[in-house]
């Protein structure tokens, strides 16, 4: 491995972070609406409501990345989110102060312990696959050898995405977020930019090589792009049996856990807090915490609440 001095990597690794606060955080298009995800309907995703005496609380699962032509804003939806005093989401894309702590944290994360580089963790084919993904994104090879696993999955991931013609502009829970700021419309989180970015670098660095791994596997063909395309289907068709098949399939157990049941158990309480207040509120999360095993759906029905499907 050749030498590199240390403000040149430095330099290097900061044009890494910004392609990953590109893929993550960049909202907003001012040609991508709500309305334009209306027009002509022909996906009609699956919506609950979840009500007491006097609030209601529907929750949307939301598709991060959309390709063209998917207009899933039914009147159902428009209904539930114009008529409602906030909008829940995950977590802020346009939280700078929240975006600033995440970005901190990333830097603290972004790279292996001083002396390890991925050309020496990882086995000749899938070095071989990081180096070509390396020149996709005109990224210098040792800055990519020298990331931590779980970020190269997410930027590997975001390639992906772009190759299929995917875009985060086009995301559920990113049309209403910007929908609601247009509106002024109140926002709240049920987790920081932070927290959202811990439950994906916070796993014992054999553990991110596995995943790195798999995911270096699935980007040498079609089959990832099949995966998102049935994801995509029976999220559209509200088919919410076969879209928590293909999402248990999609994940280890160790990732289902961390990604989806532990953060559904640390939400409930603040999902139950909006259905104490006098309000209606449409809250958006990533369709895995709403379908499939320790979904919060059945999480509320299990404390008691009123929750019913009604789209």
């Amino acid at each position: 491995m050749r030498p590199v001095k240390k403000i040149g990597q430095m330099l290097r690794l900061s044009r890494v972070g910004g392609l990953l606060l590109l893929a993550l955080l960049i909202a907003g298009c001012q040609s991508a609406t709500l309305q334009t995800a209306g027009r002509d309907v022909n996906a009609y995703p699956a919506m609950w409501l979840a009500e007491d005496h006097d609030s209601k609380v529907y929750l949307f699962g939301s598709i991060h990345v959309l390709p063209e032509g998917v207009r899933w804003y039914t009147p159902l939806v428009a209904s539930a989110f114009e008529n409602a005093e906030e909008l829940v989401i995950e977590s802020k894309a346009n939280d700078s102060s929240g975006n600033v702590a995440m970005s901190e944290y990333i830097q603290t994360r972004a790279l292996l312990p001083e002396g390890q580089t991925l050309d020496e963790l990882l086995s000749p084919a899938d070095y071989a696959r990081l180096q070509e993904l390396a020149g996709i994104l005109q990224l210098d090879e040792y800055a990519v050898s020298r990331m931590q696993p779980w970020l190269l999955r997410i930027v590997l991931t975001n390639e992906i995405f772009e190759q299929s013609g995917m875009q985060r502009t086009l995301g559920v829970d990113n049309l209403f977020e910007e929908s609601a700021l247009r509106n002024d419309m109140k926002i709240s989180a049920l987790e920081t930019p932070r927290e959202a970015m811990m439950t994906l670098a916070e796993y014992p660095l054999e553990v991110q090589l596995r995943q790195l791994s798999e995911s270096l596997g699935k980007t040498a063909g079609d089959s990832e792009k099949d995966e998102f395309s049935g994801l995509l289907a029976s999220w559209a068709t509200g088919d919410i049996d076969r879209n928590a098949q293909l999402i248990a399939a999609g994940m280890s157990s160790l990732t289902y856990r961390n990604v989806v049941v532990n953060r559904n158990r640390k939400w409930l309480p603040r999902l139950e807090g909006y259905l104490s207040k006098p309000q209606q509120t449409m809250v958006v999360v990533g369709n895995a915490h709403l379908v499939g095993k320790s979904n919060l759906i059945d999480m509320l029905k299990r404390r008691g609440h009123k929750v019913s499907r009604v789209q």
